[in-house]
């Protein structure tokens, strides 16, 4: 599940492991996992 499909869902936090460690670059992983995560809410 995508981190803006969890927050859809419910979630209040997730965990992220391997999509940044494993990144070329991690601070742009975590900065694009962080983007999707704050996407407002279309409801």
């Amino acid at each position: 599940m995508t981190p803006d499909a969890a927050r859809r869902a419910g979630s209040r936090g997730i965990v992220v492991g391997r999509p940044i460690t494993q990144a070329a670059d991690p601070v742009a992983a975590y900065q694009h996992i962080k983007s999707l995560w704050e996407e407002p809410l279309n409801e």
